[in-house]
């Protein structure tokens, strides 16, 4: 986990470009929830919810606008990315949107939101996997680090680079008996409570490419 670092400060002075339309504090955890957008001179870059446009509206009408979370599920139980001990990573992962936005992250010049959305998945994943692994920070991860991390999804999928099993049977134990009563809503699972708990997200793993 990051070290203790002024995040707000940092963010605060930095410009924000008009491909991020609008900000929210946090990410809404149903998909279907509405988000009230910061717009315009509200937006800012501490929010840990962005809504990011590189296509004209006007001349596209589908997937244009696209949301990025920086309070994502990253461990368990429900340990997110906005939790202080990850001010760091959290920071890192908005400079790289940012950068994505503006000059690009690679020698090919900027992403496309669609592509920064898919970006901004894998940094969750690779960060799920080096909390599973017990790496605090990325400063630490040992040389083999990547070599495992491309194994282990070559074995099983995104699913196998965190403990899902193990965890199940955790939460099982009665330590976690108040945990367990928020998954349940009105005698059913709530699946998105559930995978928030376990430390992954709801979207289906075929969805995100490495």
């Amino acid at each position: 986990m990051g070290g203790q670092i002024d995040t707000g400060a940092i963010l605060s002075g930095m410009f924000i470009p008009a491909s991020i339309t609008g900000t929210a504090p946090t990410t809404p955890r149903q998909r279907k929830s509405g988000v009230t957008w910061n717009e315009g001179a509200d937006r800012d870059l501490r929010h840990n919810c962005w809504r990011i446009v590189t296509a004209d509206p006007q001349k596209k009408r589908l997937n244009v606008y696209f949301t990025v979370s920086f309070d994502s599920a990253v461990g368990f139980p429900n340990v997110k990315l906005s939790d202080a001990n990850f001010d760091s990573d959290r920071l890192t992962k908005k400079l790289l949107i940012l950068k994505g936005l503006t000059i690009g992250t690679s020698e090919r010049g900027r992403e496309d939101a669609h592509t920064l959305l898919s970006i901004s998945h894998r940094f969750d994943w690779v960060l799920r996997y080096r909390e599973a692994e017990g790496v605090e920070r990325f400063a630490a991860i040992p040389d083999h680090f990547c070599t495992d991390l491309a194994e282990t999804l070559s074995r099983g999928g995104l699913l196998a680079l965190v403990p899902i099993e193990r965890r199940l049977l955790l939460l099982s134990e009665n330590r976690f008996f108040d945990v367990r009563k928020r998954i349940f809503e009105n005698g059913k699972v709530s699946w998105t409570i559930l995978a928030n708990t376990l430390g992954v997200m709801t979207l289906p793993p075929s969805s995100i490419q490495f």
